[in-house]
């Protein structure tokens, strides 16, 4: 299963026996610490002839493709950045691991000797946000995305926290680095963590495929621009040529045709008197 170490100490490189404090963690966390630690006394609490193995996934903020078409927590920091949700970057820096990596984890844990009875800190790397950005920033933005790359004020981030919920739950977050010791997911599950660009670049690819991230609007061309102009210019033109009782055709006013016209009727008339 997975679950949930909150950190609230900087400078600390916490390991599997590092435990968040349910009492002063925001709900998602909270729910994460208590759902493992009731499946530790559930354990614990059965008879010896009932006793099953548990082993547990500490997982930082997982990234990657996405298998159906729904967010999650951890994929909301793509999400606001190439959606332009954000106008600037929050100064946080997130622990984070590629989804399958975590999946691996969680294969590895249920069939290799010495996995149960422990937990298992899986993270691979640390990242800010803004440097994250400026991943997405150089792969993305000659596609047309608009990606935000400039540092949010800590004081703006308290007052965004106050109406949005995953602002509020990375607030106490700001300037930290978090770092983890992923010893066990390396020595005893046999994980080498996947290159960091690749994860990041395989989530902003799967939400964009799945429709999460809306695709920008295409520019038109320079010449075609211009073209398109040029014929609205034309088109007023004639408009007002229009209003104003002239008719035009290609450009020129038809006065020889309607000359022609009044000689025809006054000669008419001449023989009618004749």
């Amino acid at each position: 299963m997975c679950g949930g170490i909150v950190c609230t100490e900087a400078d600390k490189v916490y390991k599997e026996e590092d435990w968040g404090d349910a009492e002063k963690a925001d709900p998602y966390p909270k729910s994460k610490i208590m759902a493992e630690k009731a499946a530790w006394d559930f354990v614990k609490e059965l008879p010896e002839d009932q006793k099953i193995e548990l082993a547990v996934i500490n997982p930082g903020a997982v990234l990657g493709p996405l298998l159906v078409g729904t967010s999650n927590a951890s994929m909301e920091i793509i999400k606001k950045v190439l959606n332009r949700e954000i106008r600037l970057v929050p100064r946080l820096n997130f622990p984070i691991v590629d989804v399958r990596d975590v999946a691996m984890a969680h294969y590895k844990a249920m069939t290799i000797e010495g996995a149960a009875g422990n937990r298992h800190i899986v993270v691979s790397h640390n990242i800010w946000y803004r440097d994250l950005a400026q991943l997405l920033a150089k792969e993305f933005k000659p596609q047309g995305y608009n990606v935000p790359t400039t540092h949010c004020p800590d004081v703006a981030v308290w007052i965004k926290s106050l109406f949005d919920k995953t602002m509020k739950m990375v607030r106490p977050q700001i300037g930290k680095v978090t770092k983890f010791d992923n010893t066990r997911m390396k020595e005893v599950l046999g994980i080498e963590p996947r290159d960091m660009n690749d994860t990041i670049m395989d989530s902003a690819n799967s939400m964009i495929e799945k429709g999460l991230i809306k695709k920008p609007t295409p520019k038109k061309p320079k010449a075609e621009k211009k073209t398109a102009e040029a014929t609205e210019e034309v088109a007023e033109e004639n408009k007002e040529t229009k209003e104003n009782g002239e008719t035009k055709e290609n450009g020129e006013v038809k006065e020889e045709e309607t000359k022609t016209e009044e000689k025809e009727t006054e000669d008419k008339k001449d023989e009618q008197k004749g």
